[in-house]
């Protein structure tokens, strides 16, 4: 996935294999806080992207049942297409995703991660709500 290649670029700044007997102990370290750190980090990092797509999903879902964009900021930029807005919003926040891991902040992709199951969680109720309505009426 290009997108887990982008991320984890940063992970191979260090030189693994024959060569790391010429490494000090601190770059050592390093290269085993590194090890340690790159499948944690790739998990994380494919969450985000299978939630986003989730909730890109899921929205739409609930766009085309009858449903309503609650986040403001993301109702703005629908003005342009429904879909185009959506994707445009996951642009965004992909960027933000990739800025965070460039500076090391894995913490703000983790938190991202919990918030957004709570909105993918919050979209399967509000289409479920909206497939019983259609039902009863």
């Amino acid at each position: 996935m290009v997108v887990s290649t982008i991320f984890t670029s940063e992970l191979r700044q260090f030189p693994v294999g024959p060569t790391t007997s010429d490494l000090t102990e601190g770059d050592h370290d390093k290269v085993v806080r590194l090890a340690k750190l790159a499948k944690p980090l790739l998990i994380t990092q494919l969450i985000f992207i299978s939630l986003q797509s989730a909730d890109l999903a899921t929205t739409m879902l609930a766009l085309h049942m009858g449903g309503v964009e609650k986040n403001s900021l993301v109702s703005h930029f629908m003005v342009i297409g429904s879909l185009q807005g959506l994707i445009l919003s996951k642009v965004i926040l992909l960027g933000i995703a990739m800025l965070a891991v460039r500076l090391r902040k894995y913490a703000v992709l983790r938190w991202a991660n919990v918030i957004f199951s709570g909105v993918v969680l919050s979209n399967v109720v509000v289409i479920a709500r909206l497939a019983f309505r259609s039902h009863v009426e």
